[in-house]
């Protein structure tokens, strides 16, 4: 499965340490840094709809990039996602 643009811009992989499909059990996209320490939330833990940083404990939601309480105190970055063919296509900026 390939994970590309959409909407007229070229294709392009996207870098897993800058964004970072999820599959819970729809598919999401959201920045991989948690906004409160660097840490990257792939090396963390997903249950549900929440992905929690494996620095702090903070989680967000996957589906909106809600923090979800201390110590966050900003929202994560997401993206919209849609499935074309065998495709993960991601809005990027």
């Amino acid at each position: 499965m390939g994970i590309r643009r959409w909407e007229g811009n070229p294709l392009r992989h996207l870098a897993p340490q800058h964004h970072r499909p999820i599959r819970a059990p729809r598919w999401f996209c959201t920045d991989n840094v948690c906004t409160h320490a660097f840490a990257l939330l792939t090396e963390g833990w997903l249950e549900g709809h929440l992905i929690e940083c494996p620095l702090h404990n903070g989680q967000f939601d996957v589906r909106t990039g809600k923090g979800m309480g201390a110590p966050i105190t900003e929202d994560l970055r997401t993206y919209a996602v849609k499935i074309e063919g065998n495709d993960v296509l991601v809005a990027l900026p």
